[in-house]
């Protein structure tokens, strides 16, 4: 915060002293050098409204500033020397040449209708600023701009310097955003004077009035107001000043009324309104202090009101004029020696001025005063602040200075004597004491005889003072370092009522109250009472204690507020509305409570209702218009609050309510996806690569400075409001599809807009995830699937089909098989056999012997159909077929068939008609070539885990075999019958995991003195 001395000539200090003391103390307004001198002292005093200044420091482009408005949006934008600003309360967007900017210097500003905002150089091309960008008009000396509400035509004003001559005329062109084409009219100056008789459009009202202003010589100028249904016109004079009003090089001279009904314009030497069908003088600009001899001394006109008409000027500052339009005007001065150049008062009620040198002021409003330009105090860290029994008030800071301040006569006393032999004593407490002031210092408690200023005395204590307490009967209760001490300063008498550190004392019906690091404690039938064992609130550290009206403690903590009355607690914390927990101190009118904060003052107006507390709590900061927020005491005079602060002493009105104004509209300023720009649109739509989106949002609230927050949500994504101070919202990666990005703001005061700022944010996926190459997927995932099965049952189908020709083959075998053992050798012999018998009239063992023969066939052509046999019909089987062969051959011939006891005939399956070729073989080349001894055929059947064994024995000549097989060589002893069960044996161990084991040995191998052979089969278990 900076201040600027304002400086007058000594009667006219004079002139406003006698005013504020007949009219009070309002009439002496902000910004005014007010010193009184009084003999004996060095009094000094300074009082102006409260204001930020912002400069090249803060963001400002250039210091000189030649003109500020306010677009729709709520932005500032500033016209200065070194480019263009775009203040949004928190930061300044600077635009230059590099921006599209025809030159850095811009001199003048205008928002048309449609709230495209115009620049005007100082080389005189225009230029505008339409969706985003700034875009140069091709005219030249263009000086002013106006727009003719009839035709809906926007004009620039301009100046031609061509060779030796100059032309003057202006450029038009529909007024249709993004589509300007600029003709232009112009008239030659001859000898370069003036244009005489011309009428230019320098203003018009949205009502559809638009006023022309012509020049006829150097005395006389015309006015012509025109409307939808006429025109009329009107003659002004420049009584005696032949300067004139020459409208083609007046840069700025007129301004719309507040009520939109007229315009006010200045002349060479006056001031003047029109209204839609007459013009009306006001006042001269002599009576102002205005030199009439300059034409460019009024920069520019701001009316705020019916009744407040502003003037930035050259040579007097900011000249504000009360009651404009009546007799009973009155002129405040403001910023003397500013060279002003524009006013602009925004949406929330605040004024931006700017300046030629120093940047731009800002006031939050007219309620607050700051004293500055006070040597002895001035942005000094103002400790104590204490109402004097005269309507005064006494105020002691950081470096041990002590001073009085009497409101009504604007005086100040500062006690030179004692600040200079007591620098850096900090003063923590003041307070009246008879004629004379206590004051509590980091070096002890002092009595300071006001009337010479260097009288004091001390009474030792040991440690600091850090508060104190006048009692009634004249003893005065003291806080210290070591403790709480009640004192009677004539006896010179000091009691020690606590012996531990204190921080603050009170007294409240003659009982003593004072506070510690440990909670408070009073005093009561001569003993010392803690009231933090019975109330846990009041147990912590106690910065001061203060007492309501009503004779409540308010107790100011570092945890808030701290209510006692009645026995009850009340407690007010930040979670309640308090600025901070950090309280300094609580100061009452009536029912109002103003609480000191290191984060401002909070108001609390409140009322009791039995044991209930309600109250209403209203913050007041820096953006009010304090010259800090971190504020040690306060006290009441008169109509205002005094706030002493680290930065010196503020005041303002105790009817000073902080409000709010409507939640802060929210401006997205700028888009970038995947680390490139895009235009600001309200639907974004980014491309797979683009993962980092980031918006730059603005929420305009001047009042509320950077004390703003936004809510921001991705609604499809999460539901949950996220909070942050940050303007720029980032989204590292986003998800493929469309989410509504919703971003809310919330002013100093927690309101927040009710209707979000929506974008719709469109994430595209990559082509392998878009619905073409989906749908293309799924056509190509069932095309390969339905290949896929294609082959798998193709597949399938080619094995059932070659497990059918297996099956065939092994059916065929089969039947090879049959056919094997039913070849005609065999036949031939059983009907031999046959024959035999019955040319013997052996009847009996021919009818036996067809019998066994028949029987055989029959079994054999019915198990040739099935693919296994039970163990017990194929032994049956073999024995029958044996007995056939014994019959046959004779006693040549015997065979047994063997079993183990473990064997399960009953319940055992093997293929069929496997055994019983190699039992034939057995009986065909074993047995029937012996001639010297008798042939013997054994069979046995034995079970092991998992296998059944058929050993089939002879002890024939043998088979001649290769060592180590386990197959016969097919040779001339080979069977064709065994060959064919051999090829079933395969077929059948092709088509199960199980196998079916062959070996053929010849016994000779086994044991030299032995013949035959020996063919061992080994069945996988089957029980079903």
């Amino acid at each position: 915060m900076m201040r600027r001395q304002c400086l007058f000539p000594l009667s006219f200090y004079r002139q406003v002293t006698t005013l504020a003391r007949r009219a009070g103390y309002r009439l002496c307004t902000g910004w005014l050098l007010i010193p009184v001198l009084l003999a004996g002292w060095k009094p000094v005093f300074s009082q102006e409204l409260a204001y930020k200044q912002y400069t090249t420091k803060d963001g400002l482009p250039g210091s000189a500033v030649y003109q500020a408005l306010q677009d729709k949006e709520g932005f500032l934008w500033f016209a200065t020397n070194q480019g263009v600003g775009r203040f949004d309360g928190s930061l300044f967007k600077y635009f230059s040449k590099e921006d599209g900017l025809p030159d850095n210097e811009v001199i003048k500003l205008y928002a048309d209708k449609h709230n495209n905002i115009w620049f005007i150089s100082l080389s005189g091309i225009p230029a505008v600023f339409y969706q985003g960008k700034i875009r140069q008009i091709n005219c030249k000396g263009v000086v002013a701009i106006a727009e003719d509400p009839f035709t809906d035509t926007i004009y620039l004003i301009s100046v031609r310097n061509e060779k030796q001559a100059s032309s003057y005329g202006y450029y038009q062109s529909a007024n249709t955003p993004g589509n300007w084409h600029f003709t232009g009219t112009f008239r030659e100056a001859p000898n370069n004077k003036p244009v005489e008789g011309w009428p230019i459009l320098r203003a018009s009202l949205p009502s559809g009035t638009a006023y022309y202003f012509s020049y006829i010589d150097g005395f006389t100028n015309r006015l012509t107001i025109r409307n939808s249904t006429s025109a009329t016109s009107f003659l002004f004079t420049n009584k005696g000043n032949s300067s004139g009003l020459f409208p083609f090089i007046s840069y700025a001279f007129s301004c719309p009324a507040a009520n939109k009904k007229g315009i006010i314009f200045a002349s060479a030497d006056s001031l003047y309104f029109a209204g839609g069908n007459y013009i009306q003088g006001l006042l001269s600009l002599q009576s102002l202090g205005l030199n009439l001899q300059k034409d460019d001394d009024i920069s520019s006109l701001f009316c705020e009101n019916d009744s407040t008409l502003w003037l930035c000027t050259r040579h007097r500052g900011l000249i504000k004029i009360n009651h404009f339009m009546e007799s009973r005007r009155t002129m405040e001065y403001l910023f003397p020696q500013a060279y002003c150049t524009s006013i602009v008062k925004d949406a929330e009620e605040g004024y931006w001025v700017t300046t030629m040198n120093d940047g731009v002021y800002y006031l939050p409003n007219q309620d607050f005063f700051n004293l500055n330009n006070i040597p002895a105090i001035n942005r000094k860290d103002i400790k104590c602040i204490r109402n004097l029994q005269d309507k005064r008030l006494a105020i002691g800071s950081g470096d041990g200075t002590i001073a009085t301040i009497t409101p009504a006569s604007l005086q100040i006393k500062v006690a030179t004597a004692w600040s200079k032999q007591h620098k850096n004593n900090r003063i923590l407490d003041l307070w009246p004491f008879g004629h004379s002031l206590l004051a509590g210092s980091d070096k002890g408690l002092f009595r300071i005889q006001e009337r010479a200023w260097q009288e004091f005395s001390s009474i030792g204590i040991r440690g600091g003072i850090k508060g104190l307490h006048p009692v009634s009967d004249g003893n005065v209760l003291v806080s210290h370092a070591s403790g709480a001490t009640l004192i009677n300063w004539d006896a010179q008498k000091a009691t020690r009522l606590f012996a531990s550190r204190t921080t603050c004392v009170a007294v409240v019906n003659n009982q003593y109250y004072w506070g510690t690091q440990h909670g408070l404690y009073t005093w009561a039938n001569n003993s010392t009472i803690s009231l933090g064992e019975c109330y846990p609130s009041l147990s912590g550290i106690i910065n001061h204690i203060d007492i309501a009206p009503d004779t409540a403690l308010w107790l100011s903590t570092q945890e808030g507020i701290v209510i006692l009355k009645n026995n009850h607690i009340q407690t007010i914390k930040k979670e309640q509305g308090l600025l901070s927990h950090m309280c300094r101190q609580v100061l009452f009118n009536d029912t109002t409570a103003w609480v000191a904060t290191d984060k401002g003052i909070t108001r609390i107006d409140y009322q009791w209702r039995g044991p209930a507390f309600d109250y209403i709590i209203s913050n007041i900061t820096e953006e009010d218009g304090l010259v800090s927020n971190d504020v040690n005491q306060t006290a009441i005079e008169g109509n205002y609050v005094w706030a002493a602060t680290a930065k010196g002493i503020s005041f303002f009105s105790k009817d000073y309510v902080s409000r709010s104004f409507s939640p802060p509209h929210i401006y997205v300023n700028s888009m970038e996806a995947g680390n490139k720009t895009i235009p600001v649109s309200d639907t974004v739509i980014m491309e797979y690569p683009d993962n980092n989106l980031q918006i730059e949002v603005s929420a305009i609230s001047f009042r509320s400075g950077k004390n703003i927050q936004y809510e921001y949500r991705l609604n499809g994504q999460d539901s949950n409001w996220r909070k942050t101070t940050n303007n720029m919202i980032e989204f590292a990666a986003l998800p493929f599809g469309e989410l509504i990005f919703e971003v809310r703001s919330i002013n100093r005061w927690g309101d927040k807009n009710i209707h979000p700022r929506r974008i719709l944010i469109i994430k595209n996926p990559p082509f392998w995830k878009t619905g073409r190459f989906l749908v293309s997927l799924y056509i190509l995932s069932i095309t390969l699937s339905g290949a896929g099965f294609y082959l798998f049952y193709r597949n399938r189908q080619r094995k059932k089909e070659q497990l059918f020709q297996l099956t065939k083959k092994m059916h065929e075998l089969e039947m090879q098989s049959l056919r094997s053992q039913m070849n005609p050798h065999f036949i031939f012999n059983c009907l031999s056999s046959i024959q035999r018998y019955i040319l013997q009239s052996d009847t009996a063992n021919a009818n036996l012997y067809l019998h066994k023969f028949s029987a055989l066939i029959r079994k054999i052509l019915h198990y040739s159909s099935v693919s296994t046999i039970s163990l017990e019909q194929e032994i049956k089987m073999l024995e029958l077929y044996l007995s056939l062969e014994k019959m046959r051959i004779g006693d040549k011939m015997d065979y047994q068939i063997i079993l183990s006891d473990e064997l399960q005939y009953d319940n055992l399956y093997i293929p069929c008609m496997i055994i019983q070729p190699y039992v034939e073989n057995a009986v065909k080349h074993g047995i029937s070539p012996l001639y010297n001894q008798k042939g013997m055929v054994t069979i046995r059947f034995r079970q092991t885990p998992g296998t059944v064994e058929c050993i089939i024995e002879d002890n024939g000549p043998g088979m001649e075999t290769s060592p180590g097989k386990k197959t016969p060589l097919t040779g001339e002893y080979s069977s064709k019958g065994t060959s064919i069960t051999e090829n079933r044996i395969n077929a059948i161990n092709s088509l199960q995991p199980d196998k079916i084991i062959l070996n053929i040995v010849n016994k000779s191998q086994l044991d030299p003195s032995t013949t035959g052979t020996i063919i061992q089969l080994s069945f996988p278990v089957i029980t079903d």
